[in-house]
């Protein structure tokens, strides 16, 4: 194990991930379980690639969040996934616990921002966050990097700044930004309506960030735009602003965070075996 290396799990987004990329699979006793056997396929392969010294499981907590009361259309125009695929997240957290790996979900908070927190009060130099979308991708820096998927999910890719920019056409730190302009539809997060991404990207690389972007407009500097593309933002700019706030990870999601409960020295082998087996993933007892 690697004391420096520090595993975060994104455990929603890879349930959903695994869920919707792998064939319905059954246990012995007849549970569908493709979504927790392709979360500890991705799991497993994370372990193995950067042998952490400590791990963090993060998940949703069902119920609503600080942003739905800030903007009540948030995420409301998701489908509502199958009831097969809720029904393995507690299975998914509750394997996670046997095997010795510490799991996180605060009432009021996403996981991203419980993502947010530990990776804000984790002094250990190398954080890897383990996530099957971009949206923690605002929290690279030298110190954080996102293992993520291009397209399969076997097609695992380690995001740092650079791949950010070729994924977005901006830096991590401008990511929110980006997304207070376009929006994001998956989120039901608005943006400013009629600004493409590419559009986006030349705003931010003039201004940098949607604050100055709006001051500049509001003091008469924002000399280089044409008149559409102001009056767009002008027009959407109470959105701009919430779409920001949307899209921001919260740091203050955990008050009482303690390192050491994420130490990781491997795992159980014998109940690990024994959970594998009792699900039927006989492809994984080898990983173990």
């Amino acid at each position: 194990m690697d004391p420096k290396n520090f595993l975060i799990i994104d455990g929603n987004s890879i349930v959903h991930r695994a869920y919707h990329a792998l064939p319905p699979l059954t246990s012995p006793d007849g549970q569908t379980v493709n979504a927790i056997y392709g979360f500890f396929m991705i799991f497993l392969k994370a372990v193995k690639d950067f042998s952490p010294g400590y791990i963090a499981a993060c998940f949703d907590f069902p119920a609503k969040t600080f942003r739905h009361e800030k903007y009540t259309e948030y995420k409301a125009t998701r489908i509502k996934a199958p009831q097969d695929l809720y029904d393995q997240i507690p299975q998914t957290k509750r394997i996670l616990k046997e095997m010795g790996v510490a799991v996180f979900e605060r009432q009021g908070y996403e996981a991203d921002d419980i993502i947010a927190t530990i990776v804000r009060k984790s002094p250990e130099p190398n954080k890897i966050i383990v996530s099957g979308d971009m949206d923690n991708s605002q929290l690279i820096d030298d110190k954080t990097k996102l293992f993520g998927w291009a397209k399969k999910i076997k097609d695992t890719v380690l995001y740092d700044s650079q791949k950010i920019v070729e994924h977005f056409g901006v830096l991590p730190e401008q990511v929110v930004d980006y997304k207070a302009l376009v929006g994001d539809s998956s989120d039901n997060i608005p943006g400013a309506k009629g600004i493409g991404p590419k559009t986006a990207v030349e705003l931010l690389q003039n201004y940098k960030t949607v604050k100055e972007l709006l001051n500049a407009l509001e003091t008469d500097q924002a000399w280089d735009l044409n008149e559409k593309v102001k009056a767009k933002i002008l027009e959407n700019k109470e959105n701009i602003v919430l779409s920001y706030d949307l899209a921001t990870a919260c740091f203050t999601a955990l008050d009482d965070f303690d390192l050491e409960s994420c130490k990781f020295s491997g795992f159980d082998k014998q109940k690990t075996l024994q959970i594998f087996n009792e699900y039927g993933f006989k492809s994984l007892l080898d990983r173990v």
